[in-house]
């Protein structure tokens, strides 16, 4: 039985247009969420209103300008190391959320030295509360965008990136109309039992030629994990499925863990826990406690969610632990540092903060 869905929604906010698309409305979203938020705490403690729009600047760049540096050198120097002139082009994708998390340390630590008066440790407890709900919002960005994409399942609740799939077709064919429907047959490959889908691709014009091409390429193709199919079933292979103006031909599609939700609604409980943290508490008294909460919640949760996830560097695929997973360590170090160090001079009875 199958219990896979097809995602089939694209990136696009209006149809035949890149952008804007929903990636970018759901991270603005998340920032300006996050801006309410930090603003109702500043109006709490009495700050002006003016350090907020300063921290809003160097945070909103310095995130931006982290997160690209952070995909670009840990994810894909390989490639960028032969094309310079792609590392400004932020608008084609790519950024990592470590790059972005020091980015906006640094962002921080900028803002306090030209605009602020406040403590970092000040500003980061409060600033990563707004984070934390960002982060959920990027979640639901990348799920739109068909990408971070989980390892194949056949649970409840799997995802198959259909989206993914008629990327591959435009290149073959640049207009066409898609339908699909399961067959209620599956092939089982280690474990997972991957749901067969009729599939059927209608063109404009004649286009015998190309259809004929395309189908003895993807035959031949074997796996093709980026593009979500599994292998095509070449034993339904007849001349009566394949037309001048369209085909039907019977793929078994890879079913996924939906990773990006799952981490969408992990930082939504981070983001619950440090609002909850700061509000029910002396903030002052536990200064870079919160700060570090969120390093240790973030990335702790991020280094196990990855063991989920298909690895996203070239060389993932050969170690134990992926390049998510090897940045995420020294974040945590890093929050226990802060959160250790807060516990144990609350201890001693150290005086207020901030």
């Amino acid at each position: 039985m199958d219990l896979s869905i097809v995602w089939n929604v694209g990136p696009e906010v209006i149809p035949g247009f890149d952008r804007p698309n929903k990636y970018a409305l759901f991270f603005i979203g998340g920032i300006i969420l996050g801006y309410y938020l930090i603003k109702r705490i500043y109006a709490k403690e009495k700050v002006e209103i003016k350090e907020l729009d300063n921290l809003l600047m160097w945070v909103v760049v310095s995130t931006i300008v982290g997160a690209r540096l952070g995909h670009v050198f840990f994810y894909d120097w390989a490639y960028y190391k032969e094309n310079l002139g792609e590392i400004i082009a932020v608008w084609k994708g790519g950024l990592a959320s470590h790059g972005a998390a020091i980015g906006i340390i640094l962002g921080v630590l900028l803002y306090k030295r030209f605009s602020s008066k406040m403590p970092v440790l000040w500003t980061l407890d409060r600033a990563v509360i707004a984070i934390a709900i960002a982060g959920c919002f990027i979640r639901v960005g990348n799920l739109m965008n068909s990408e971070i994409k989980g390892k194949p399942s056949d649970g409840a609740m799997s995802i198959v990136f259909m989206k993914n799939y008629e990327k591959k077709l435009h290149g073959y064919f640049p207009d066409f109309e898609l339908s699909y429907k399961a067959t209620g047959e599956d092939s089982t490959v280690n474990g997972i039992a991957y749901p067969e889908y009729e599939i059927t691709v209608k063109l404009p014009g004649k286009n015998n030629q190309a259809i004929t091409q395309y189908i003895v390429n993807e035959s031949n193709n074997g796996r093709s994990d980026s593009y979500e199919i599994l292998a095509m079933n070449n034993s339904k292979l007849s001349e009566d499925l394949i037309q001048e103006d369209q085909f039907t031909i019977y793929m078994y599609l890879i079913p996924r863990m939906p990773t990006q939700i799952y981490e969408a609604i992990g930082y939504l409980v981070i983001f619950l826990g440090l609002f909850f943290l700061y509000w029910k508490t002396n903030a002052g008294r536990i200064q870079g406690f919160i700060f570090g909460a969120f390093l240790i919640g973030v990335f702790g949760f991020r280094f196990f969610i990855e063991f989920l996830k298909e690895g996203q560097a070239e060389r993932d695929a050969e170690t134990m632990i992926n390049t998510g997973q090897m940045l995420s360590i020294p974040f945590v170090l890093i929050g226990l540092f802060f959160v250790l160090r807060k516990i144990k001079e609350l201890k001693k009875g150290y005086p207020e903060e901030g």
